[in-house]
């Protein structure tokens, strides 16, 4: 295993989507001998990112790009600048949706 940092997966969904897809890039991650953890959105204070070193974040929309339910705390708090300032953050980001919506992946 690596001794690197692991990899933090954070996921909000809907349908159960993107968890299996956050869990599917952990046992991958994990494959290639790079240490991964999975939370969810719901669990997840996002004043904790400040702690992270590498974030991959796997969200799934619903509506006009809105979070899912169980991410809207997560997101909000996102955008209301609660997780401060992370200038040495790596971070990815997947977003699910659909695309027929205007506001494709909004959040």
């Amino acid at each position: 295993m690596s001794t690197e940092e692991p990899i933090k997966i954070i996921f909000g969904t809907m349908t159960g989507n993107a968890e299996e897809l956050a869990n599917d890039l952990s046992d991958k991650l994990g494959e290639a001998g790079i240490t991964a953890e999975v939370a969810d959105a719901a669990e997840y204070d996002v004043a904790n990112l400040k702690n992270e070193k590498k974030v991959a974040i796997v969200i799934s929309t619903w509506g006009e790009g809105d979070p899912p339910d169980d991410a809207e705390d997560f997101c909000f708090d996102l955008y209301d600048g609660k997780a401060g300032e992370l200038p040495n953050m790596e971070f990815s980001i997947c977003s699910l949706g659909d695309s027929s919506y205007d506001d494709f992946c909004g959040c």
